[in-house]
């Protein structure tokens, strides 16, 4: 098994993101003595990432977190086994210490309050390994401004193995919006039929819209609002949200010049989850290229 310190996966996370970073993850997470890494996971593209800030509970047969928020960043995962170690709070203590000396806390939970700890591993962080009994589960969420913001995800666990894990997922934020050209919009639209745009940053697309539909001045498209329901929401109630929020956007293309014949606009809430998970987002669905087809 190849060991590493923790530290230094960390301090190569933010380094390599940021040349210029402020924080050193060195400082920032120290590895607990003797943890061996055993799955590793990066993702070197900006995509939304949904960040859970309360306990899992069941509804009308699901689990759901009873609040979460979607962020736009890079996303690096990791899971340690601390061998030798069967004290979830001493181990959780540890890393807790350091996280909350760079930043704040946007959530923690233990034990049973945390919710089911079988979709904890499973379903939020997709880590079998992880599962156990939900008494000997911690959870902690923290974020880290620096020249940008940091969240990390702590979540430790004990087995009914009586072997303790660690996983730990830091999302790298960047609020801007990655440069992308109207030919890649239409080669996104030509090849998948859709191009998706994360929550809140659509205003950054106009102009290469604009440009995309001057490129195939024949195209047609939809702008199509997905959104998750908040507590006390019906389905038909995010719906409507999610079309308000895409008739907006149509408002916003159309006055940067593209003709509203050329774009319709509709709003589905929760009902297409991307990945298995509802994330806000708006979507370009490609209708034609060509007239009448």
């Amino acid at each position: 098994m190849r060991l590493l310190p923790l530290a230094g996966v960390f301090s190569l996370l933010l380094q390599t993101a940021v040349a210029d970073a402020a924080t050193s993850l060195t400082d920032l997470l120290p590895q607990f003595p003797r943890a061996e890494l055993v799955e590793v996971e990066e993702s070197k593209s900006l995509s939304t990432h949904e960040v859970i800030t309360g306990a899992l509970r069941s509804r009308a047969g699901t689990t759901v977190p009873e609040d979460s928020r979607f962020v736009t960043g890079r996303r690096a995962a990791s899971t340690w086994h601390i061998p030798d170690e069967q004290r979830t709070d001493v181990v959780y203590a540890y890393y807790r210490e350091h996280l909350l000396a760079r930043g704040e806390s946007l959530f923690e939970c233990a034990g049973f309050d945390c919710g089911s700890s079988n979709h904890w591993a499973n379903n939020v962080f997709r880590r079998p390994i992880l599962y156990g009994p939900p008494q000997n589960q911690r959870y902690l969420l923290v974020r880290i401004d620096a020249d940008r913001s940091y969240f990390v995800a702590l979540y430790v666990a004990l087995r009914g193995t009586r072997k303790l894990y660690v996983h730990t997922e830091v999302i790298i934020g960047d609020d801007r919006v990655e440069e992308v050209s109207g030919a890649t919009i239409v080669d996104a639209l030509a090849s998948t039929g859709r191009f998706v745009i994360a929550a809140g940053t659509e205003s950054g697309y106009v102009d290469s819209i604009v440009a995309a539909m001057a490129i195939e001045p024949l195209m047609r498209i939809a702008v199509v609002g997905h959104d998750r329901r908040v507590r006390g929401e019906s389905v038909e109630q995010t719906i409507a949200r999610s079309r308000a929020t895409a008739d907006s956007f149509r408002q916003m293309l159309v006055t940067a010049g593209i003709s509203s014949t050329r774009i319709n606009s509709y709003g589905v809430g929760p009902l297409s989850p991307l990945d298995r998970k509802v994330i806000e987002r708006l979507e370009l669905v490609l209708i034609s290229r060509e007239e009448g087809r």
